[in-house]
């Protein structure tokens, strides 16, 4: 996860390496979500993981199973 590898990496309080570390490892479907997010969303890692599991996980709780 991002903030284990921060966390190896001694930029555990680095927010901006954070964010960035976050967005270079999406691809696909969630490069494109993180790409249309404002710029004081990606500024702040807690708001990008609020807004990935308001999108991903949540999403896939709501979703009735067949």
């Amino acid at each position: 996860t991002v903030n284990r590898e921060a966390l190896a990496k001694g930029r555990y309080l680095d927010e901006r390496w954070m964010t960035l570390y976050a967005a270079s490892l999406l691809r696909g479907d969630a490069l494109v979500f993180y790409e249309n997010l404002d710029a004081k969303t990606k500024a702040s890692w807690a708001a990008i993981r609020t807004e990935f599991v308001n999108k991903y996980v949540r999403s896939q709780k709501e979703t009735p199973s067949p």
